[in-house]
């Protein structure tokens, strides 16, 4: 059962959790938090309570930031409260009260688009994560590096990988794959990032948006080669490294 982000409004309240499984491993601990979490986020429960939610992480990259819209606030809590209970879950800080917000303030201000397209990223990231964890992260990293530093198209990197591995974005008429497409390429307002920038946090799970990195993706650039995309996991402290040959055209592993 997949929510429906055609239901979102621009009206409905916004909210934020950050849950983890107890433990203090960068990266692992947000893959085994997401895992724990995964069936309550498709549940009648969960989904009855609201109009859409996404997912990324922030800080240690050891907790899932779980953010949703809603019209059933109470409803919400309760649901995340059995969550907590079921499955041992904590609350890795305070979180974030129910409130009105405009969460495309910075991303270009086109507010319904914009959490239409939240959701979006969501439900296919997590088919991929579930389809294959290590061949999406090596996707998502030389998306950034030999994708966005040379300014290609998303699109033909992109699409095989998304059919073949998420039955939520085969699920999607032709005009929503479309509209996903130009929201995925889309960058309304450098240097603040992209909003690719969603998806490719939730997956990896971080993005190079730190320490004045993002400043390389602001100029069009050759793009990287895979001992010096290495280096830079290495730099970041992604736990993960890329061994070529690694992607045909449509961005599938070969």
């Amino acid at each position: 059962m997949f929510p429906n982000p055609l239901k979102l409004s621009t009206e409905d309240l916004f909210g934020r959790f950050y849950l983890k499984v107890p433990g203090d491993k960068r990266f692992e601990n947000y893959y085994r938090s997401l895992d724990t979490i995964k069936s309550f986020l498709y549940s009648e429960e969960w989904l009855s309570a609201v109009t859409g939610y996404y997912i990324n992480t922030i800080g240690d990259f050891d907790a899932v930031r779980l953010s949703y819209f809603t019209t059933k606030p109470e409803k919400v809590l309760n649901a995340v409260s059995a969550l907590k209970q079921k499955t041992g879950v904590i609350e890795s800080q305070q979180a974030e009260a129910v409130h009105k917000a405009n969460v495309s303030e910075f991303y270009g201000g086109e507010e319904l688009r914009f959490r239409r397209f939240l959701c979006l990223y969501t439900l296919i990231g997590l088919d991929l994560i579930a389809a294959d964890l290590s061949n999406v992260r090596c996707l998502m990293t030389t998306f950034r590096w030999q994708i966005t530093l040379p300014r290609k198209p998303v699109r033909p990197y992109f699409e095989n990988t998304f059919r073949s591995q998420s039955q939520f974005y085969r699920s999607l008429s032709t005009g929503d794959k479309e509209q996903f497409w130009l929201d995925l390429s889309n960058w309304p307002n450098p240097p603040q990032v992209d909003w690719a920038h969603m998806m490719v946090n939730m997956i990896l799970p971080g993005d190079w948006n730190k320490n004045g990195r993002w400043k390389a993706f602001l100029a069009e650039k050759p793009p990287k080669t895979i001992p010096e995309i290495n280096n830079e996991l290495e730099n970041i402290g992604l736990d993960f490294r890329i061994s070529p040959p690694v992607w045909n055209g449509g961005g599938m592993r070969k």
